[in-house]
């Protein structure tokens, strides 16, 4: 298939059953938004507006217990792209500002509980609902004291000691505490420390040091930084963090187990190399952007299919989520080697794949729509911001 005739099946694909942002069709209303001068304006807003209406419809008759509050797959990634576009003309017409606000105190409510429950992360937890709720402060001040009490919540809730600050998690806790490990700790950007740092980053970057929230990043990192191990191609030991850690094994141990991360989004080294740049940014502090700097560099050497584990083209733990890290690390850094080496090799490596003949698989996280992102700028086509969604 044709580049050309996929990007065209975008506009022709029914809706897929999940009305999901990472990969339903909220997705494709992302997508159609941000690439719509590739098809004409008029015609993917259309596109877009149609999908919305129909997912509106769809959580409208369907009871409110029924209803996953979440980012990556609920009824907050809804809101998010509703609230995104909401400037464009189509929607502005269509969704007036207070249709948010009162699904807003719903997700808020639902945050407290997620917290309560150590549900944390960004794509199915607390901190993606957080994310949101963000966002949706930049429009509206009065929701910056709902911003400020997650936050404390977040702050309290959180296990802090000489080692630094993290988060127990309570969606592992079924599947470790049968093999032997007591309180367990996921770091990955798509649903742990990682991610929830790079959150309070971007919050406090916007709105500055509300809830204290700069010491919350400064001791998630310590935390992290206390995890780092050696690493060597010669002993295959790849990574210098590990995805999840336990304290009854100590969590200095460098058990193989926790640190044989692939490279992706979602999880390993390479995402913890972007906070550390992005944090270290914004916060001014010179040391964890030199680290991270510096992990992003070993990461350019892990190539072949052993060191990197990578077997899919796919945005979570594919070349299209690859490639956007390196784009972003590039952009923060100015380091031309993380534009050449980095982004532009792992997005080069998507145009087979998108030409492959097949079915267009929708979806931004696990499906084809990001990678025709990726692949689009890769082209020097410009299109609207969408990075926004993985947090780079």
């Amino acid at each position: 298939m044709t580049l050309k005739k996929r990007v065209k099946m975008v506009l022709t694909e029914k809706s897929l059953a999940s009305p999901s942002l990472m990969d339903g069709c909220m997705g494709s209303v992302a997508y159609l938004f941000s690439a719509g001068n590739l098809y004409g304006d008029q015609l993917a807003a259309q596109k877009g507006v149609d999908i919305i209406c129909d997912v509106f419809d769809y959580y409208n008759n369907q009871h409110g217990d029924n209803h996953k509050i979440s980012f990556g797959y609920g009824i907050t990634g809804f809101c998010y792209i509703v609230n995104k576009f909401r400037d464009n003309s189509y929607l502005s017409d269509l969704f007036e500002d207070d249709f948010l606000t009162q699904i807003d105190v719903v997700i808020a409510d639902f945050t407290y509980r997620q917290i309560d429950l150590c549900s944390f992360g960004f794509i199915n937890g607390a901190a993606g609902n957080t994310y949101y709720l963000f966002k949706r402060a930049l429009y509206n001040q009065s929701y910056k004291a709902v911003l400020e009490n997650i936050i404390q919540k977040f702050a309290d809730a959180a296990i802090h000691d000489k080692d630094g600050l993290r988060y127990s998690s309570g969606d592992l806790h079924k599947t470790w505490t049968v093999k032997g490990y007591s309180s367990h700790y996921n770091m990955s950007l798509s649903d742990g420390l990682t991610g929830m740092l790079l959150i309070f980053t971007h919050i406090y970057e916007a709105l500055g040091n509300i809830a204290n929230i700069r010491e919350i990043i400064s001791e998630g990192v310590k935390f992290l930084l206390g995890l780092e191990r050696p690493v060597s191609f010669s002993e295959r030991n790849f990574c210098f963090f590990p995805t999840i850690v336990s304290d009854n094994r100590n969590i200095r141990n460098h058990k193989t187990e926790f640190y044989n991360s692939r490279l992706g989004w979602c999880i390993g080294d390479l995402p913890v190399a972007f906070l550390l740049c992005k944090a270290g940014a914004v916060l001014n502090e010179l040391e964890w952007a030199a680290k991270g700097a510096s992990v992003a560099k070993f990461t350019l050497q892990r190539k072949s299919l052993v060191s990197t584990k990578v077997d899919n083209y796919a945005f979570c733990h594919g070349s299209a989520g690859i490639a956007s890290l390196y784009k972003g690390i590039y952009e923060i850094t100015g380091d031309r080697d993380f534009f050449t080496a980095g982004y532009a090799f792992w997005a080069a490596d998507l145009k087979n794949n998108l030409e492959r003949a097949g079915n267009t698989q929708l979806g931004l996280l696990n499906g084809d729509l990001a990678q025709l992102l990726v692949y689009t700028e890769h082209c020097g086509i410009q299109i609207e911001s969408w990075k926004d969604i993985f947090l780079l």
